[in-house]
């Protein structure tokens, strides 16, 4: 309970420093994380028009999220790719359909019957990895749209997805311990695997991706 108000404290701190604030009132942060919609559509539009953070500034689209809202699992990507900030769609590029081929021939599901968002909206410049407060900021985007699509599965592909989701003792175990393991997360299950851009760059790990798949296929 302790660390949960910490890191709330700590986004709502986040957020008054992006709008330029020094001193404030305590209780005023409050109102601005409230404020992310619990419509899909309210929510979307925030998100594309986001101007919390610098990423703003160099981005070509704000990735919301792609596919079916009534699937019952979702895909977590950490940041948009180059080719995705191009196109305003997410699973572009080599990594992208490699993965969906992957999920269509494990899980029988193609492109428009899952739901694929990220925690970071926005590619950060020159691949450069993301801040602490892009996370912050981000993440209540997300947290919203896990609350209205109420996935029975969230796939956390990769671990800096999976340690961005997580509470402070299961952080203590390392990534490859957890790694295709069911766990809780609110009223779903969450389950870590490995990326597709990390997959495609670490061909050996294809084989471990596709067995966490095939766990997850009896609760859909």
């Amino acid at each position: 309970m302790i660390y949960a108000d910490k890191n709330e404290i700590l986004r709502q701190l986040c957020y008054l420093r992006a709008f330029g604030y020094r001193y404030i009132n305590p209780s005023f942060g409050s109102q601005i994380y409230s404020d992310v919609s619990t419509d899909i559509t309210e929510l979307e539009n925030q998100i594309k028009n986001c101007n919390l953070c610098d990423l703003c500034k160099s981005r070509n689209h704000a990735l919301t999220g792609s596919g079916d809202l009534n699937s019952k699992v979702m895909f977590i990507t950490d940041t948009p790719s180059v080719s995705e900030d191009i196109s305003g769609r997410y699973l572009e590029g080599s990594a992208g359909d490699k993965f969906c081929t992957l999920v269509k021939q494990n899980l029988g599901l193609s492109k428009d019957e899952f739901y694929v968002t990220s925690i970071i909206k926005c590619k950060t410049p020159s691949n450069l990895a993301p801040s602490l407060i892009n996370y912050e900021l981000c993440k209540p985007y997300l947290l919203s749209q896990i609350d209205i699509i109420s996935p029975k599965v969230i796939v956390a592909l990769g671990e800096n997805v999976f340690l961005n989701l997580i509470n402070e003792s299961e952080q203590k175990q390392s990534f490859e311990s957890i790694r295709g393991n069911l766990l809780k997360f609110k009223s779903s299950n969450l389950l870590a695997t490995y990326s597709p851009a990390w997959v495609l760059k670490n061909p050996s790990k294809e084989q471990a991706l596709i067995q966490d798949l095939k766990n997850i296929k009896g609760l859909l």
